[in-house]
């Protein structure tokens, strides 16, 4: 047996201490503390299906979700105009809330958490802790000290991804001592392990490489709020194209790892080129005044939709009608959202610097500052239907050999190691 240590089991006080035989593949529910979610807003909608170019079909959607503003912005910064700026972006420094203004208690909860699994761990016999990025570290530590089984700690992400340079150092030192204790780690990605290699300390013969899988159909919906940055109930996005129109999306939290200032700066010089394209960005975080601030400098405020938080129904419609699914993050460990573009048959764009570049060819790869050649893949593309179809035809067979079965097997040898590496 293994006792899981995800947050998923730290949120859900029925699924504390539960005894795993079966690796759950899923891995859904882990809790961000930098995702700050918030409704979205949206116009009455006005059904009715529309057809796209290149014979995709556009069901559903009608009016735009919600403007924040841009309009106004717009009016207002009229006058600072002037051009589209450098095309090569240096990484913005983060400069959100700490963590303290977040969740001011969540420290204390996790040391809670810590606690209440050592208890658990005393009268629960299993053979493995497996424990899910820094929250649940520490449980994981306190569980394996009370029972002497081994620990394996699963790195989704690290600090360095989500904060950059300027780390939570509390944060750092509860990552760095859960990888020294455990016996075995696993990184979502080759990218990963390097971070957990020279940035941590952790020599590379305790490190294993588990790629993440592509949910099925019916699962997609479950990842989807933490995906978008959002809250479940939250009211639907509505986006009217026309039939000569074409649809690049971006979706994922607008925080400084995604790379959403990239995005923005790509359809710019876009829409300089080709007018008939509309953007979309789902998602929120802290970055989301100042990107509007930087689509109305840009002008392009009536061709850049901000979404807020997409419910799991409306993140399948917009990939449905979706012409490209474009990834500019800084540093994404892995990226599933890619997988579910390219499982919804929509061609995508993915940064260099993620873990889903590491398993797929038949995507578009950039470097996420150099928004030039963000703009002209996105155009490629866009012009192209044979590109397009060369992507399309070549992720589908990609996508089958990314299962999440695999993924379990990979995890249970490296329990296997793991008890192999602990006197009994």
């Amino acid at each position: 047996g293994v006792i899981d240590m995800s947050e998923q089991a730290m949120a859900d006080p029925g699924l504390r201490g539960v005894r795993f035989r079966e690796v759950d593949a899923g891995w859904r529910g882990l809790v961000d503390p930098y995702a700050r979610p918030r409704p979205g807003q949206v116009t009455a909608p006005q059904p009715g299906p529309a057809v796209a170019p290149q014979g995709r079909r556009r069901d559903g959607p009608s009016e735009v979700v919600r403007s924040m503003g841009v309009e106004q912005a717009e009016a207002a910064a009229a006058r600072e105009r002037g051009g589209t700026g450098s095309p090569r972006l240096e990484p913005p420094r983060v400069t959100g809330p700490s963590l303290e203004e977040q969740a001011p208690d969540l420290v204390e909860e996790v040391r809670r958490y810590a606690d209440l699994c050592r208890q658990i761990a005393r009268s629960e016999p299993c053979d493995v802790i497996h424990a899910h990025d820094w929250m649940s570290f520490p449980a994981g530590l306190a569980a394996a000290g009370a029972t002497g089984r081994p620990l394996v700690v699963h790195v989704h992400s690290t600090e360095f991804d989500r904060a950059g340079e300027a780390i939570d150092e509390r944060i750092y030192e509860i990552e760095r001592r859960g990888m020294h204790a455990a016996v075995r780690v696993i990184a979502v990605s080759h990218m990963t392990a390097r971070i957990i290699e020279h940035r941590y300390g952790v020599p590379s013969s305790r490190i294993a490489v588990v790629h993440n899988g592509t949910p099925p159909a019916t699962a997609t919906a479950a990842a989807t709020p933490a995906m978008a940055g959002g809250e479940p109930g939250d009211e639907p996005v509505r986006v009217r194209l026309g039939e000569q129109e074409r649809l690049v999306v971006f979706i994922g939290r607008l925080t400084m790892q995604k790379g959403p200032r990239y995005f923005v700066e790509a359809a710019a010089r876009v829409l300089a080129k080709q007018e008939n394209v509309k953007f979309v960005m789902a998602g929120d975080g802290d970055e989301a005044a100042g990107l509007v601030e930087l689509a109305a400098r840009r002008g392009i405020g009536h061709r850049l939709l901000f979404a807020g938080f997409l419910s799991s129904a409306d993140v399948q419609r917009v990939f449905d009608m979706a012409d490209v699914y474009v990834m500019p993050s800084v540093s994404e460990p892995f990226g599933l959202a890619a997988l579910e573009a390219m499982r919804s048959d929509v061609p995508v764009i993915v940064s260099r610097h993620s873990g889903v570049a590491e398993v797929v060819k038949h995507a578009l790869k950039v470097e996420p500052s150099d928004v030039e050649d963000i703009a002209d893949k996105i155009l490629a593309v866009l012009r192209h239907a044979e590109l397009a179809t060369s992507l399309r035809q070549g992720a589908e067979l990609e996508i089958r050999r990314l299962t999440w079965p695999g993924a379990a097997k990979r995890c249970l040898r490296v329990y296997d190691e793991a008890v192999a590496a602990t006197p009994r």
